[in-house]
């Protein structure tokens, strides 16, 4: 009976002990989302944008799991310049990666100046966006509010210059199994 008791006593403090089980039956699926801007100025001074809208259930793990995503955990943003076409140096001396709802309520900004668009294609590497912790939290939210996110790419170049402009996001979804 004091052995039985004892078995009793240690499944209660398992079952009770962990959080939630649900909460433990969880994985990360690792995705990658990619939009590509292809920008042709041909004035000086005047502010463009260009927007796209991400729709994840486009892909085919977020497809297959729509009805048991837990979570979006956004592990990174990164943007990559490429094929520039300038005479001579070419200044972002204003720009804006956005991420927003279909309806903007929600709004995540990240400002960028004083860019050299010669200087960041040569080594035609990614350059990591500097958000906080709690942006790619909300980036993550979001996504989440609806499979899907506005990105809306903003500049004002001090030179006409085309190039090309690659946003890259780096996804942990979570799915409960």
């Amino acid at each position: 009976m004091k052995k039985s008791f004892h078995y009793f006593f240690l499944l209660l403090v398992v079952v009770f002990g962990c959080d939630s089980l649900e909460d433990r039956a969880v994985i990360g699926i690792p995705i990658i989302f990619e939009e590509q801007f292809e920008i042709f100025t041909d004035t000086v001074g005047i502010p463009f944008s260009i927007s796209r809208i991400i729709n994840a259930t486009q892909n085919g793990d977020v497809a297959e799991n729509v009805n048991n995503i837990k979570d979006y955990q956004i592990k990174s943003v990164k943007y990559l310049i490429s094929n520039v076409i300038t005479e001579g140096d070419s200044v972002i001396t204003h720009g804006a990666i956005s991420f927003s709802t279909i309806d903007t309520s929600k709004v995540v900004d990240f400002v960028q100046e004083d860019i050299n668009l010669n200087e960041l294609e040569t080594p035609n590497e990614e350059q990591e966006v500097e958000y906080t912790s709690e942006q790619l939290a909300i980036i993550g939210e979001i996504l989440k509010s609806g499979n899907q996110i506005y990105v809306e790419y903003t500049a004002d170049i001090d030179t006409v210059a085309s190039y090309t402009y690659k946003i890259i996001i780096d996804i942990s979804m979570k799915v409960g199994i």
